[in-house]
């Protein structure tokens, strides 16, 4: 891998999990109940996918040593960094095509005590999502072409 490209990937990866881990703490979601007074709540990220920022602070971690490996590792890093984009790809794509009532569930218990996914699908009145998933998923494509970019 020539220089240029290691530092494209490793300034990419470094991004991505900056922008992952700022946006766990980020709404993504506003939840209205139906419980009269018409509450609104407020869904960060990391409640949405609670992987989120674990995934994120890794992401970093693979920026940072990225950095310094060599080819054996550079390959594995960049299998792990290809797999990570992917599953954290396909849980925010989940938010973003169908902000459910799964992706604000522990905020709304969490909120009123009441559980149980038919009690709080008839206690939720609207999801109305942010930019924030859209950003971090255009964050994890981009993560997925430094991780193929670590792999040439």
């Amino acid at each position: 891998m020539i220089r240029r490209a290691r530092l494209i990937a490793v300034v990419t990866a470094l991004a991505a999990g900056a922008l992952g881990v700022i946006s766990s703490t980020q709404t993504w979601l506003t939840v209205v109940l139906d419980d009269g007074a018409g509450h609104a709540l407020a869904v960060p990220g990391a409640a949405a996918i609670p992987v989120l920022a674990p995934l994120s602070l890794a992401v970093l971690a693979l920026g940072g040593a990225l950095s310094i490996v060599g080819r054996v590792l550079r390959y594995a890093f960049g299998i792990l960094t290809v797999a990570i984009a992917l599953a954290l790809g396909i849980l925010t794509w989940q938010v973003v095509a169908d902000a459910g009532t799964r992706h604000v569930a522990s905020t709304v218990t969490a909120s009123t005590g009441i559980s149980g996914d038919a009690a709080v699908t008839e206690l939720v009145a609207t999801i109305t999502p942010s930019a924030w998933p859209i950003a971090t998923l255009a964050g994890w494509l981009v993560l997925l072409a430094a991780g193929i970019l670590t792999l040439a």
